[in-house]
């Protein structure tokens, strides 16, 4: 398994690298496709180009860009959406990502 540090620098040469679009999107900003991780971790996720409020129906309260999950080992599709206030939807389509949780993080 790599290292923290060595995950760390590949996020910030992948953020640095990253082209950059005017075009709205959300993302799940933390993470790569397909990236081996352990659990629990905290999932980052931002709106470019879109505020984002508090709203009657919701997942992440308040505006919330962050949440931390606890994952079984094993592949996982990741979903994130961003809805409209009646939460049924999409004004964007959404992040989608494969992730992979290691089974040391549950011993």
């Amino acid at each position: 398994m790599r290292t923290l540090h060595a995950s760390c620098k590949d996020w910030y040469d992948n953020e640095l690298s990253r082209p950059r679009s005017d075009e709205p999107a959300v993302r799940i900003a933390n993470l790569r496709d397909e990236e081996l991780v352990s659990s629990p971790l905290r999932l980052n996720f931002d709106v470019r180009g879109m505020g984002v409020a508090p709203t009657q129906v919701f997942d992440f309260s308040n505006g919330a860009t962050q949440t931390t999950l606890s994952l079984p080992p094993g592949a996982t599709s990741l979903e994130l959406a961003f809805k409209n206030d009646a939460g049924d939807d999409d004004l964007l389509a959404p992040a989608r990502m494969s992730i992979k949780v290691s089974p040391a993080a549950h011993q």
